[in-house]
């Protein structure tokens, strides 16, 4: 299945809320035409900064609906599909006082095309709490959390390449929804990175996915991380830019 853009936002809000839930819960609210991640009630350390997702809602009622629901901390989110005016939103949301701070394309892989298996790397699904352990501290991990080293068909999953008791490179997948799984965190670490870690640890990751029968892996990508994606398959949706308010 060929994931459209609407469907890669709601795996990414469904991803972080999912993942906050483990520890920091964040919740979604509508306002206006927007939808608004912010904290939980009952957070009682300081407040996070709010994102407002603004998609296929014209700048100036985005605008309008942000004065008038008037956040503390916030940033923009806005997200339009890979062929809409990118830089012309930008200078626009420039124009009434924001900077953007970054920009994150969004990727989609058809889970029903051909998933080569990784060979000649080594890539573990991480059920034991040892190598779980090894990873945790190599990401700056607080703890693990809560079932990502169950088996089976579980909400998250963990994928790894080791070298001894040395963790080179992880990814999670998140079930978003039936359908959407949700990459989160591939990470290489510098010493092995241009050995095909990442294609490797990513594609068995797919392999899974497809088992457990999701039928899109949803991510955004960093800017070296775009190459990548490209050619494991993965088709670019859209493009989020990231936009905060300029203090004066």
């Amino acid at each position: 299945m060929k994931a459209t853009l609407d469907e890669a936002i709601l795996a990414h809000f469904e991803s972080t809320l999912y993942s906050s839930s483990l520890g920091d819960p964040r919740e979604v609210v509508d306002v206006g035409p927007l939808r608004v991640v912010r904290d939980a009630p009952g957070r009682k350390r300081d407040p996070r900064r709010e994102t407002i997702l603004i998609h296929g809602v014209d700048p100036a009622a985005a605008l309008k609906t942000v004065s008038d629901y008037k956040p503390k901390h916030w940033a923009l989110a806005v997200v339009e599909a890979t062929d809409a005016d990118h830089d012309g939103l930008k200078q626009t949301y420039k124009a009434a006082g924001y900077r953007q701070i970054t920009r994150f394309p969004f990727f989609a892989f058809d889970l029903d095309a051909k998933i080569s298996s990784p060979k000649g790397i080594s890539v573990e699904r991480v059920l034991s709490k040892e190598h779980g352990e090894i990873i945790r501290r190599a990401s700056g991990w607080g703890k693990i959390p809560r079932g990502l080293l169950d088996d089976g068909d579980t909400r998250m999953r963990l994928y790894a390449v080791f070298a001894g008791n040395k963790a080179l490179g992880w990814v999670q997948s998140i079930r978003a929804t039936r359908d959407l799984a949700w990459v989160s965190g591939l990470y290489v670490i510098e010493s092995a990175r241009g050995k095909g870690l990442g294609r490797a640890i990513m594609r068995r990751m797919l392999v899974d996915d497809k088992k457990y029968g999701a039928k899109s892996s949803i991510l955004l990508a960093s800017n070296d991380g775009s190459k990548l994606y490209r050619r494991l398959g993965y088709e670019e949706l859209g493009l989020m830019q990231i936009f905060t308010p300029v203090r004066s």
